[in-house]
């Protein structure tokens, strides 16, 4: 815990250091960053104790936001992880502290670390270009690599990986930097399917009452809220009061990310934000409505 109270500090410094805009919340994430974009970042001093549930959730966060979900850490189960590598743990980006300050700097890595070995993404235009400003056929440029026409094909018509070793033959041979840098952007989210193994029956009709009337919604766990609902703008709600304690932090991630705070409870209670029964949320007909009642005074 000490380590991790260490790297947390660390990265904190680094952020402000890049006039990111922080909050620090221990659950499915450690730090949100924001700046022009926002970064959830989760830290581990070793990655490999990230739990699925986390990673999901992490998942769930990211794309809701239109933001990029990191791992951060020192080490995995078998080695220690180096600088400029991105690994991956249940598909969340993962990488160092030093190679974070890099990626904030808009000084990008380009090598993933897997099982398998080092590998990278090439751009596939720029490597038929080459290959044709070269005067090379796909089955002589494979040759000269060891590989298949083939492979040469679906590299330059595919976003695939490929071994770090042959990209750098490639590009001696081309004389061309064919090699992509990896930057957050281009980490793909796709949103994770919906998941409600943890969450109560009032839970799941409060969700349904969000899709009547017509919010896109979605199930969290381990954040500020518990539910995300959004139709032009967001609502993070919180419900029932194993949540009380925690509303200080929902109002202030609320803030942080310009959404609107809900609390949805059996029964009204005064609390620092909006509080309202399930029966008064069955009574909005549109989520106009309830947006223009999350805004008054």
């Amino acid at each position: 815990m000490l380590v991790k109270n260490i790297l947390e500090q660390k990265i904190i410094k680094m952020f402000e250091d890049y006039n990111f805009s922080t909050f620090i919340y221990h659950g499915c994430f450690d730090i949100a960053a924001k700046k022009r974009k926002m970064l959830f970042v989760k830290i581990l001093k070793n990655i490999d104790a990230l739990q699925e549930e986390h990673a999901l959730n992490l998942k769930i966060l990211a794309k809701n936001f239109d933001a990029f979900p990191l791992l951060v850490g020192m080490q995995t189960n078998r080695e220690k992880i180096k600088n400029n590598l991105v690994y991956s743990r249940f598909g969340i980006y993962t990488v160092n502290p030093e190679t974070l300050e890099n990626i904030i700097s808009s000084k990008f890595p380009k090598v993933f670390r897997y099982k398998g070995g080092l590998f990278v993404n090439i751009d596939s235009k720029k490597l038929r270009k080459a290959r044709k400003r070269k005067k090379l056929t796909q089955k002589e440029l494979g040759e000269k690599i060891n590989v298949t026409k083939k492979c040469i094909y679906e590299h330059e018509h595919k976003d695939i990986k490929i071994y770090y070793q042959l990209a750098k033959k490639l590009e001696n041979i081309l004389d061309k930097r064919i090699i992509k840098p990896i930057k957050p952007e281009s980490h793909l989210i796709i949103k994770p399917l919906e998941h409600f193994a943890q969450k109560s029956m009032f839970e799941r009709m409060v969700i349904k009452e969000f899709k009547r009337i017509g919010f896109e919604t979605s199930a969290v766990d381990k954040s500020p809220f518990d539910i995300f609902a959004e139709r032009g703008e967001k609502i993070l709600t919180s419900v029932e009061e194993k949540n009380l304690r925690n509303l200080e932090k929902l109002l202030k991630f609320s803030e942080f990310s310009n959404s609107h705070p809900l609390l949805v409870r059996k029964k009204k209670t005064e609390c620092c934000v909006k509080c309202i029964e399930k029966k008064e949320l069955e009574k909005f007909e549109s989520s106009e409505e309830l947006i223009e009642f999350l805004k008054e005074v």
